[in-house]
């Protein structure tokens, strides 16, 4: 292996965002079938949500975990080298999914943006890694929170317009304090 391999965050692809919508919306699970390993490296990382495949396929490897937590899905993926015939650079990583038996797709994608992982063919020496995988249920986050509006701040244009439509002018600050 390359001293450091830094991994882009895990991407899931429009075709993954489609499944993932149609599980939540049809309550049906999600079927991971196995992972692709590749030499690939994108040259505009923004059109990997539009990827059908990975760029460069090397090897197909095994889903040995699937474990949804309701906000998160846990996938483990095994590298075994046994059956690898060539030496593998792996610099991609795309994991194929699918909903009841529709062929599977590429829902979700990550590439090596610093160095490589070298993975000898089989009959070199054996290899066995485990690579997990979390990924979320959706690209979008909910968020919240509580105001209990005991805290305004004003702009200077806020106080401005309240100073030109106010009565009252002598009852309103000049200025705003300092932060």
């Amino acid at each position: 292996m390359a001293d450091t391999t830094l991994w882009s965050p895990f991407i899931i692809t429009n075709e993954g965002v489609k499944i993932r919508q149609q599980s939540i919306a049809e309550s049906k699970p999600i079927t991971f079938h196995y992972a692709k390993i590749g030499q690939g490296t994108p040259t505009n990382p923004l059109n990997i949500p539009l990827m059908p495949d990975i760029i460069s396929p090397a090897e197909q490897v095994a889903v040995v975990r699937s474990e949804p937590d309701g906000e998160t899905h846990h996938i483990g993926i095994r590298i075994d080298n046994t059956d690898f015939e060539q030496s593998v650079l792996m610099t991609e990583i795309g994991l194929y999914a699918s909903i009841d038996d529709k062929a599977p797709i590429l829902y979700g994608y990550t590439y090596a943006t610093q160095g490589y992982d070298s993975i000898p063919a089989g009959n070199i020496s054996h290899y066995v890694w485990t690579i997990e995988i979390d990924t979320v249920l959706s690209r979008t986050q909910n968020i919240s929170f509580n105001y209990d509006g005991s805290d305004v701040y004003a702009t200077q244009k806020d106080v401005e317009v309240l100073h030109t439509t106010k009565a009252d002018k002598s009852e309103l600050p000049t200025t705003l304090p300092a932060n």
